[in-house]
């Protein structure tokens, strides 16, 4: 990354910091995708993570670190996703009558609950 890029942002220049997001938004979407392993969950914690690189640019103390400080708002970025666990879905408790009887062989009645829920 470029020192003078991240200082211009730092400074309050726009144009620096969409220069400085579009070279880190891919690797921050990464960072997040290996955490979450969930696309849509990875690009909410990008985009979260770009967000607080525009309001917490100026406290960065060495431009020469901004790789490294944009990869720990990822991170921590993708925890605060995951803890909120807006991607976590619940599958259907089965219920018991539908586990065997009748149809011990296919479980037809589970297989068609398991492809509704997934």
């Amino acid at each position: 990354m470029d020192r003078t890029l991240v200082a211009r942002a730092q400074a309050g220049d726009q144009d620096a910091y969409a220069a400085l997001a579009t070279e880190a938004a891919r690797p921050v979407y990464l960072v997040a995708y290996r955490i979450l392993r969930d696309a849509d969950a990875a690009e909410d914690a990008a985009q979260a993570a770009l967000v607080a690189m525009w309001r917490e640019l100026r406290t960065l103390k060495d431009p020469d670190r901004f790789e490294a400080w944009c990869h720990r708002l990822a991170v921590n970025a993708a925890i605060d996703e995951q803890r909120r666990g807006k991607r976590h879905r619940h599958l259907p408790e089965i219920a018991a009558e539908d586990r065997g009887g009748a149809d011990e062989g296919g479980g037809v009645a589970l297989r068609d609950q398991l492809d509704r829920a997934f």
